[in-house]
C-alpha cells in the first residue's frame, strides 16, 4: 500500500470534499476518485458515503481514519531517521590493493568537511 493514498484519504474525509481534496492536493477530481477507488477496493469494503453534499466517512472510514493518522506519524519519523543516517554514511567501493593509499588522504580531506548528525546529549 502507498502511504500517499492514505494522505489523500485522509485529506478527503476531513474536508468531507473530492473536489476540494483533489484541488489542495493537486490532483484532478477523476485521478483522486481513482486513487479512492482502488483504496476501498484494498479494503475490500466502502470508506466514503458520497452524497451531494460531499463524502462523509463510513464505519470502516472511520476506523481506517483513526488507524491511518498514527501510523503515517511513523512512517514520517522513520523517514527523517533513515533520512538522517544516510546522509551521514559514505560507501565507497575500490580495489582491495588501493585501500591503504586511497583512504588515508580521503580520511584526512573529507572527513572534516562532512555535515555532523545533529545528536541529542545522552
Amino acid at each position: 500500500m502507498d502511504a500517499r493514498i492514505l494522505e489523500y484519504f485522509l485529506r478527503v474525509v476531513e474536508l468531507g470534499s473530492i473536489n476540494r481534496a483533489a484541488n489542495e492536493l493537486g490532483l484532478s477530481q477523476p485521478s483522486l476518485s481513482r486513487w479512492l477507488a482502488l483504496l476501498e477496493r484494498e479494503f475490500g469494503s466502502p470508506l466514503l458515503i458520497r452524497t451531494r453534499k460531499g463524502v462523509h466517512p463510513t464505519d470502516s472510514g472511520h476506523q481506517l481514519a483513526e488507524r491511518a493518522q498514527p501510523i503515517l506519524r511513523q512512517l514520517e519519523l522513520l523517514r527523517d531517521e533513515i533520512g538522517q543516517t544516510s546522509v551521514s554514511q559514505v560507501a565507497i567501493a575500490m580495489p582491495y590493493s588501493l585501500r591503504h593509499p586511497m583512504t588515508a588522504p580521503l580520511r584526512r580531506t573529507a572527513l572534516p568537511r562532512r555535515p555532523q548528525p545533529d545528536v541529542a546529549p545522552a
